[in-house]
């Protein structure tokens, strides 16, 4: 490759590099705000049982989102 190729290609690497770790730093907040609730409550659960699968599938889907940007990143670097 080219030096100039290179370079572009470099340059693309850490502007997407640079996307993963926003990413990964919106799932942090996320997981953070869903440990809380807004009255300072740690529980993370709800009352009803219905809420807390929905509640639990949706903490999942965030995991299994922000561990696939991880690998991203992983390889990236």
């Amino acid at each position: 490759m080219k030096k100039d190729q290179l370079k572009h290609l470099e340059g693309r690497l850490l502007e997407e590099r640079g996307r993963v770790m926003k990413e990964l730093g919106y799932y942090d907040e996320s997981f953070n705000a869903t440990l809380q609730s807004s009255d300072g409550d740690l529980s993370s659960y709800s009352y009803h049982m219905a809420d807390q699968g929905t509640d639990a599938m949706e903490r999942e889907k965030q995991f299994l989102m922000a561990s696939k940007e991880g690998r991203y990143l992983w390889h990236l670097n």
